[in-house]
C-alpha cells in the first residue's frame, strides 16, 4: 500500500513537472513570437519612416530646384530679354543702306532673343499653371521640334485627364518628358519622337518612343538623367519600364496611378 502511494505520488510529481516544463516552454515560445513580431513591426516602422524622410528631403530638393529655375527664368525674361529688345529697337533706328553690319546685328539679336525665350520657357513652363499639362506639353514639343527639326507626335486617349494633376505633379511629369527628349536629341540620332497618353483600368500611361539608335547591347544604367527621371516619378508614385522596340529605337513606358489625379 505504501509502495503504491509512493508510486502515485511520484507519478503526479513527474506529471506536474512535465506540465510545468511544457507551460514554461510554451510561454517562452509565445514570448519569442511576440518579441519577433514587435521587433519586425518596429523595423518596418523605422524603414517606412526613413523612406518618408528620404522622400521629404527629395521633395524639398526638387522644390528648391524649381524655385531657382523660376528665378533664372524671370531674370532671363525680365532683364536679359528686355535689354536685348531695347538694343534691337535702337538698331532699328540705325541706317542700313550699305551697312550690312547693322542688318547682321539685328538678325543676331533676333536669334539670341529666340534662344532666351526658349530657355526661359524650358526653365519655367508658363502655360502649365494657366492651361494644364497637355497644353504645356504641346507647347514644349512644338518649340523643341522647331528648334531641333525633330518630328514630335503627341496622341492623347485620356480626354485630357492629366490636366487634373496638381501643378507640382504636372511639372514633375513634364520634367521627365524634357529629360527624355533631351536624351534623344543628344544621344539617339533620332528623327522622330512619339508621345502616347492612354487611360488604363487604375492608372494612366505615358509611352515615349524615338526612332534613334536605342540602347543596343548596353545595359540600362541609372545615370544622372535616369536618376532625375526616377526622382521626379517618385513624387507621383509612378513606375516606369524601359523597352527595346523590335524595329529599333528607344521606348519608355510610365504608369501613373489614378490616385495622383485630383478629383476635386
Amino acid at each position: 500500500m505504501e509502495v503504491q502511494t509512493a508510486g502515485d505520488n511520484l507519478y503526479y510529481i513527474v506529471l506536474i513537472g512535465t506540465s510545468g516544463g511544457l507551460l514554461l516552454a510554451l510561454s517562452l515560445i509565445l514570448f519569442y513570437v511576440r518579441y519577433q513580431r514587435r521587433f519586425i513591426g518596429q523595423q518596418a516602422a523605422m524603414q517606412q519612416a526613413a523612406l518618408e524622410h528620404k522622400q521629404t528631403l527629395l521633395n524639398a530638393v526638387i522644390q528648391s530646384q524649381e524655385e531657382e529655375r523660376l528665378r533664372i527664368s524671370r531674370e532671363l525674361h525680365d532683364h536679359v530679354g528686355s535689354s536685348l529688345a531695347a538694343v534691337r529697337l535702337w538698331l532699328a533706328k540705325a541706317p542700313t543702306e550699305g551697312n550690312t553690319a547693322v542688318a547682321d546685328a539685328r538678325a543676331g539679336i533676333d536669334r539670341v532673343l529666340e534662344d532666351v525665350r526658349h530657355i526661359s520657357h524650358r526653365l519655367s513652363p508658363a502655360g502649365l499653371e494657366l492651361w494644364g499639362f497637355h497644353e504645356a506639353l504641346e507647347a514644349y514639343c512644338a518649340a523643341t521640334a522647331k528648334a531641333t527639326g525633330l518630328a514630335i507626335t503627341i496622341t492623347d486617349d485620356t480626354n485630357h485627364a492629366l490636366d487634373k494633376l496638381s501643378f507640382d505633379h504636372a511639372l514633375s511629369l513634364l520634367r521627365v518628358v524634357q529629360e527624355l527628349v533631351n536624351n534623344t536629341v543628344k544621344h539617339a540620332g533620332a528623327s522622330a519622337i512619339t508621345i502616347a497618353l492612354a487611360q488604363e483600368e487604375n492608372s494612366f500611361s505615358l509611352h515615349y518612343t524615338d526612332n534613334g539608335k536605342g540602347l543596343g547591347d548596353a545595359t540600362h544604367k541609372a545615370g544622372i538623367g535616369m536618376y532625375n527621371i526616377e526622382s521626379r516619378l517618385s513624387t507621383l508614385d509612378a513606375r516606369y519600364l524601359v523597352e527595346s522596340p523590335q524595329g529599333g529605337g528607344y521606348a519608355l513606358r510610365i504608369n501613373i496611378p489614378a490616385t495622383a489625379i485630383e478629383t476635386t
